[in-house]
């Protein structure tokens, strides 16, 4: 089974998928996982990649990430 995308949705896809047994390959074309997830520092603020970013009080999907691999982003 193959998932197209290593963003929120195609990570817990995957995982689910695994969970239930099968074989599993996620792709992405970035180099790194996370999709809306991500982020970056910038002069000591973190600013999400995009506007559906994560919150410091999302801690049901901020514990997901954690599970599926994903840092969890350093909310100041």
């Amino acid at each position: 089974m193959a998932v197209l995308g290593a963003g929120p949705a195609g990570l817990v896809a995957g995982w689910r998928l695994a969970s239930s047994g099968l074989k599993v390959l996620v792709l992405e074309r970035d180099d790194e996982a996370g999709g809306s997830w991500q982020g970056q520092d910038l002069e000591g603020s973190w600013y999400g990649r995009t506007t559906q970013s994560l919150l410091p009080q999302d801690h049901p999907l901020l514990d997901l990430g954690e599970e599926l691999g994903l840092a969890r982003p350093p909310f100041r």
